[in-house]
C-alpha cells in the first residue's frame, strides 16, 4: 500500500506536515543547528538537516516515541530538551481509470471514505459533474489532502493543474462544497482545475480551513439564488457571488481565468490569503476579481471588470429600471495588498480597486473608471506605489479620495478629492520597460528606484513578505523602490 504521513508534535516540536513528507523544527533552534539524540531514537525515515535546523523525512511506521534532543545553534548555545513525537502513517486513496475508485462519483466515494491524514490522489483526466460534498460528519484532527496530476501508478505527479480537470455539467450546484464542521482540520486541494461550473466552482465555510495550492479556476459562473420573501423593502437581489469560490480560503500559486458573478466577486467572494495568484478576465457587479478583506501578496490583476447590479424589489424580483454602479474592477473591500500589479481593469468607480484597502509597493497602470477613481476609489493607505496612465470619466485620474486616505512615497500624477498627502510623493513618468505590452518592470533610469520607505514599523508589519512580484529580493541598493517590481541592478 502506498502511504503518506501525518506528524503531530508535542512539547519541543513546532509543526506538522500533511502530504508526502514531514518537516518538524525544535523550538528555539536557529539554523544552522546541530541536533543530536541524547536518548531515544528518531522515527524510521526521519533524518536531521543541520543546515535548516529541522528533522525531516518520510516515516514508514506509526507510533509514539519519546526523545531527548541536544541542540547547538549558530550562537554557540547548547541546550537539551525532551518531548514526544506522535507519528501517524495515513493512507492513499486513488481515483481514476487505474484507481480504487472510478470517475466523478469515485471522488465522492473517496471523500466519504477518507480518514484523518489520508490523501486522495486523482489520476490525470477530465471528471464531469457537480455536487461533490465533504460531509459534515467527518471529524479530522488535522485534515486531508486532495491532489491531481497523478499518473496511472499514482506514484508520479505533474505540477500542471490542467491535467486533472473537475468540469461542471450545468445546474445550480457548485462542483465542490466543503460543508461546515467545527471538529475538522484542513482540507488541502492541489494541482486541480475547476472548470465550467455554472453554479460556481467551490463553496467553503470559515470554520473549516481550506487550502488551494497550484489550482486553476476557469470559466466558472454564478447567477441567481432564491429571493427573500420576508420583506418587500427595496434591496439588492441576491444575485449570486463568488463565481469560482464563495467563502474564505488560502490560495497559493493559483490562476483565476474568466470567472463571473452577477453580484460580488467574479473569482472569489470572501476573505482569506492569496500568494502569487493571477486574476485575468474575471467579471462581477462589484469586485470583478475579488470581494472581501483578504491579504494579497505578489498577485497580478489584469483585464477584470465590475459593471454593477440592477435594483429589484425584494420578494418579487421585479426590476426597477435602475442599476447600482460597479465598484472595484479588480477588487472591492478592505484588503491588504503587497507587491501586486493592477493593469487594464475597469469599473464605474475604482477601475482597479474600491474600498478602504492598504496598498504597499503596488503598481497601477492603464486602469479605467467610467465615473471616478481610475486606479483607486475610496480610502485606506497607499505606500511605495506607482500609478500611471489611469483614466476616469475620459480624463487622467489615479486616485479618487472619497474617504480618509493616506498617500506617501508614491508616484502619481492625478488626485481627486482630499487626502493626507505626504511630502515624499513624486510625479512624472515611472519609466517602465514597456507599459504598452504590460512589462511594468523599472528601467535603470526610473525615478522610482531607491526612493521608497521601509520604516521599522513597516518592515515589522511585512515580515516575510519582503519580496517583489517576481519573488526577488525587495531591497536592492540599500533602499526600497516604489512599485511591484524591485530593480535588481546597481547604481
Amino acid at each position: 500500500m502506498i502511504r503518506t504521513l501525518l506528524v503531530t508534535t508535542v512539547t519541543f516540536l513546532l509543526c506538522f506536515s500533511l502530504g508526502w513528507g514531514a518537516l518538524v523544527t525544535p523550538m528555539g533552534a536557529k539554523a544552522p543547528c546541530r541536533i543530536t539524540c541524547a536518548s531515544g531514537t528518531f522515527p524510521p525515515g526521519f533524518a536531521r538537516n543541520h543546515s535548516t535546523g529541522s528533522i525531516e523525512g518520510k516515516p514508514t511506521e506509526s507510533g509514539i516515541l519519546r526523545l531527548t534532543l541536544h541542540l547547538a545553534d549558530t550562537r554557540g548555545a547548547g541546550r537539551t530538551t525532551s518531548g514526544k513525537v506522535n507519528v501517524k502513517v495515513g493512507r492513499i486513496l486513488t481515483v481514476g481509470e487505474h484507481g480504487t475508485f472510478n470517475g466523478f462519483e469515485g471522488i465522492q466515494m473517496a471523500l466519504n471514505a477518507a480518514q484523518d491524514g489520508d490523501e486522495i490522489r486523482v489520476e490525470r483526466g477530465v471528471y464531469g459533474g457537480t455536487g461533490l460534498l465533504v460531509p459534515e460528519n467527518k471529524v479530522w484532527q488535522h485534515g486531508i489532502r486532495i491532489s491531481g496530476g497523478w499518473d496511472e501508478t499514482f506514484r508520479e505527479a505533474t505540477k500542471d493543474a490542467g491535467t486533472t480537470v473537475l468540469q461542471g455539467k450545468g445546474g445550480e450546484n457548485r462542483i465542490l462544497t466543503i460543508s461546515e464542521s467545527i471538529h475538522r482540520g484542513k482540507v488541502i486541494l492541489e494541482n486541480l482545475t475547476f472548470r465550467d461550473g455554472s453554479g460556481g466552482a467551490v463553496k467553503t465555510v470559515s470554520v473549516t480551513p481550506t487550502v488551494f495550492i497550484n489550482c486553476s479556476f476557469d470559466y466558472n459562473s454564478v447567477t441567481g439564488s432564491k429571493l427573500d420573501l420576508s420583506t418587500r423593502a427595496l434591496a439588492y437581489m441576491q444575485l449570486g457571488s463568488g463565481g469560482a469560490v464563495e467563502g474564505s480560503a488560502s490560495f497559493t500559486d493559483c490562476m483565476f481565468w474568466k470567472n463571473s458573478a452577477e453580484h460580488y466577486g467574479g473569482a472569489v467572494d470572501g476573505d482569506g490569503t492569496y500568494a502569487n495568484c493571477t486574476f485575468v478576465g474575471n467579471s462581477a457587479g462589484f469586485g470583478g476579481a475579488v470581494s472581501g478583506s483578504g491579504t494579497f501578496t505578489r498577485c497580478v490583476f489584469k483585464n477584470n471588470s465590475a459593471s454593477g447590479a440592477k435594483q429589484v424589489e425584494a420578494g418579487t424580483g421585479l426590476g426597477l429600471g435602475e442599476k447600482y454602479v460597479g465598484m472595484g474592477g479588480a477588487a472591492k473591500g478592505d484588503g491588504f495588498f503587497v507587491s501586486c500589479a493592477f493593469a487594464r481593469n475597469s469599473a464605474d468607480h475604482g477601475g482597479a480597486a474600491s474600498g478602504s484597502a492598504t496598498f504597499i509597493n503596488c503598481t497601477f497602470c492603464d486602469n479605467k473608471a467610467e465615473d471616478k477613481g481610475g486606479g483607486i476609489e475610496g480610502g485606506g493607505s497607499v505606500i511605495n506605489s506607482v500609478f500611471y496612465k489611469n483614466v476616469a470619466a475620459a480624463e487622467d485620474n489615479d486616485i479618487a479620495a472619497t474617504s480618509n486616505i493616506d498617500i506617501d512615497f508614491c508616484l502619481l500624477n492625478y488626485l481627486a478629492g482630499a487626502a493626507d498627502y505626504g511630502h515624499n510623493n513624486i510625479m512624472g513618468d515611472p519609466k517602465f520597460v514597456n507599459a504598452e505590452s504590460g512589462d511594468l518592470h523599472l528601467l535603470a533610469d526610473s525615478p522610482c528606484i531607491n526612493v521608497g520607505s521601509l520604516s521599522p514599523e513597516l518592515k515589522k508589519r511585512l515580515g516575510k513578505l519582503l519580496l517583489d512580484l517576481d519573488g526577488k529580493p525587495r531591497v536592492v541598493g540599500g533602499k526600497i523602490d516604489m512599485g511591484a517590481y524591485e530593480w535588481q541592478g546597481q547604481r
